[in-house]
């Protein structure tokens, strides 16, 4: 008997199905890395990483003249249906006399909107009509809106980041919540959008 029953034990060990531990232990892990919230914040902390350098930066290129010495901009919220209804060069045509517009114009008021809003907010408005305005490259005492500007490009980053993000992994890769994370990370280190968060006038 007692070897019948030795045999029935050995039979029911042998017959058990091995359990797939490693397999297990994974599934909380990836549920972990799929979370969106988890996600965003690593993207988050990437972008802010990469691109935090750029806060103490001054004008570039043709950043002086649309919006440094942008009339609209610089009136503030109050510039803000001028820069609707106008070509994002308007000011530096009139400025200049300028005569060559670019074929088919530049309708890019977004960017200025944002310039104008922070003006208002961290800077100094002036009368539109007030030819006589200094609106040249900001001294000492008008950093705090230039960085201001910076910061807030960073920001609108990582923000337009975050919302890429979901909608990848709502729309085009539903199921594969890693592959919507991994193409926003490469889209959001890429060194050919250095220049818009460095100069999104350019882009929006």
């Amino acid at each position: 008997m007692a070897k019948n029953k030795k045999e029935k034990q050995r039979l029911v060990v042998t017959t058990e199905k091995p359990t797939n531990k490693g397999a297990a232990e994974s599934k909380p892990l990836m549920s972990l890395l799929s979370n969106f919230k988890l996600q965003a914040a690593f993207l988050a902390i990437i972008c802010f990483v990469f691109y935090f350098n750029t806060f103490h930066n001054d004008y570039a290129v043709d950043d002086f003249l649309i919006i440094a010495k942008n009339p609209a901009v610089n009136s503030g919220i109050a510039g803000i249906p001028e820069i609707m209804s106008s070509d994002i060069f308007e000011s530096y045509y009139k400025q200049y006399n300028a005569d060559n517009r670019l074929s088919g114009g530049r309708y890019r008021p977004l960017s200025l909107v944002t310039y104008a809003i922070e003006q208002q907010i961290f800077g100094q408005t002036t009368d539109i009509s007030d030819k006589t305005s200094s609106l040249s490259q900001p001294d000492d005492s008008n950093r705090k809106l230039l960085m201001a500007r910076h910061v807030d490009n960073v920001l609108l980053y990582i923000l337009s980041v975050i919302v890429l993000l979901y909608f990848l992994r709502t729309y085009v890769f539903p199921k594969q919540a890693l592959l919507a994370f991994l193409s926003v990370l490469l889209f959001a280190i890429h060194p050919i959008h250095t220049e818009v968060v460095l100069r999104p006038v350019l882009t929006i």
